[in-house]
């Protein structure tokens, strides 16, 4: 049995999902039973059991690499890290902006994509035509005039969505609904990416407001 393993990191709540080509066997955001919010351990046996499997059963991991909640999305990477190297198996990461622009679809408008971090900071990334052209993280207002630039419309997602008038009031604003990723999403990402899977046991590494990617550079077209 070839499986993929899909751990959901940014949300701060953990989320999993178990896929064989291009079947879902399991997502725990369809699971009834909740077990301990920050136990990723016991949401990995739980996935692998509803889904009869077992972990050398798996052929590959694939993982949201944030940015996010901070502890959580370091403690996801670093248990999906321990377990590929535990099991000798590939890892594919996806940000947390590339998962939400999946689920998206396609839209007539750019999507700004915005999520809090501490002290009034937050992270923006903004979505063209299904591609992430621009990320960055700051003061929550400068980085939403930012990402805004002159746009007259925009479509919304990420957890301050139901924000965004505040900093950009004479923006047209479509609320896409989509506030955290569906590891699901991740199953799908990696079928639609296989050059993303990396070498076995190779370590991935997350993203946080350290990462040079959200430092020095500019929204553009």
């Amino acid at each position: 049995m070839s499986l993929t393993l899909a751990l959901e990191t940014s949300s701060g709540r953990f989320a999993v999902a178990v896929g064989r080509d291009d079947a879902v066997l399991y997502n725990s955001l369809a699971d009834c039973e909740k077990g301990p919010e920050r136990d990723l351990a016991w949401a990995v046996r739980r996935a692998l059991d509803q889904a009869g499997a077992a972990p050398t059963d798996l052929s590959r991991l694939v993982v949201d690499i944030g940015p996010g909640g901070l502890g959580s999305v370091r403690g996801g990477v670093t248990f999906a890290n321990a377990l590929a190297f535990a099991l000798s198996l590939p890892i594919a990461a996806f940000n947390y902006f590339e998962i939400v622009a999946h689920e998206a679809g396609p839209l007539d408008r750019p999507l700004l994509v915005a999520l809090p971090a501490a002290g009034g900071d937050g992270y923006a990334g903004l979505i063209r035509a299904g591609q992430v052209v621009g990320m960055r993280f700051g003061p929550l207002g400068e980085i939403m005039r930012q990402a805004a630039g002159e746009a007259p419309a925009l479509a919304v997602a990420g957890r301050l969505r139901g924000r965004l008038g505040e900093f950009l009031p004479d923006v047209e604003r479509t609320d896409t609904g989509i506030e955290a990723p569906d590891p699901a999403s991740l199953l799908a990402l990696v079928r639609l990416h296989p050059d993303r899977v990396g070498a076995p046991g190779q370590p991935v590494e997350p993203l946080n407001e350290t990462s040079p990617v959200f430092h020095g550079g500019v929204f553009h077209d």
